[in-house]
């Protein structure tokens, strides 16, 4: 008996390691919990369906607790090794509501910097970003304005100009009459590194979202920008079997 349950757990731990998802977990578990009960009714000649209701239900509810404990795991390694790349250095920065972080991203500057400088890509990396429109007739350049609207019910929309533009090094712009808008102004700094390019990512915040407790709900915002972006931007690396 020992040795059954301990090969049904030898399963569910390979099976959940591969699929870690709550649904996938709770099906599995569910059929072999099944598995499980009859085997045992079978064995202790009990009432069988009394037992592959009890193993089925178990079944459920242990492996979708499993599959959510193992996408923990695997979220957590992640980030752990994600965090290696995406650096926080607001405390080094001058000004009280300031943010910084920087990115690694392994491909060549002038990629990097034409995509990031392209306001229109936003909304693929920026997750709070609907529309990135240039007003200006010139092309990108100090001085360029720029529709930014908002992801969300109410459609927010603020004009922001270039401030900064220096190609393959320097990207900076600030908002013109948006008090209500997260950020005053935002800067990009650029440099090449030995695998691609790093980022630096500065933004100081308005009024609006100096209180303390949104310090941190902001951070996290741009980490997960960056960490988009980085993503989005580097080749998906294929293992040669």
């Amino acid at each position: 008996m020992k040795s059954l349950l301990k090969k049904v757990s030898e399963v569910l731990l390979v099976l959940f390691s591969v699929v870690p998802f709550p649904l996938v977990g709770g099906v599995a578990g569910f059929v072999l919990g099944g598995i499980v009960g009859l085997v045992v009714g079978l064995m202790l000649e009990r009432s069988i369906l009394l037992l592959v209701m009890v193993g089925l239900l178990g079944g459920t509810i242990g492996g979708r607790q499993l599959a959510l404990y193992l996408a923990r795991r695997q979220e957590e390694k992640q980030q752990a090794e994600d965090v290696v790349v995406i650096e926080d250095i607001s405390d080094s920065l001058l000004g009280e509501h300031v943010l910084g972080l920087t990115v690694l991203i392994e491909i060549p500057l002038p990629d990097v910097f034409t995509y990031v400088t392209t306001l229109e890509n936003y909304p693929q990396w920026h997750i709070v970003t609907l529309v990135m429109t240039r007003l200006s007739a010139e092309s990108m350049g100090v001085g360029s304005v720029y529709e930014h609207q908002l992801r969300g019910g109410n459609g927010r929309s603020a004009q922001l100009q270039i401030t900064a533009y220096e190609p393959n090094r320097t990207l900076a712009y600030r908002y013109l009459n948006a008090p209500d808008f997260t950020y005053q102004s935002v800067c990009y700094e650029f440099a090449a590194t030995e695998t691609g390019t790093k980022i630096t990512h500065v933004v100081e915040l308005t009024a609006v979202e100096r209180q303390p407790f949104l310090l941190s709900a902001q951070r996290i915002s741009i980490w997960r920008d960056l960490f988009t972006l980085k993503k989005l931007l580097e080749p998906v690396s294929v293992e040669q079997g």
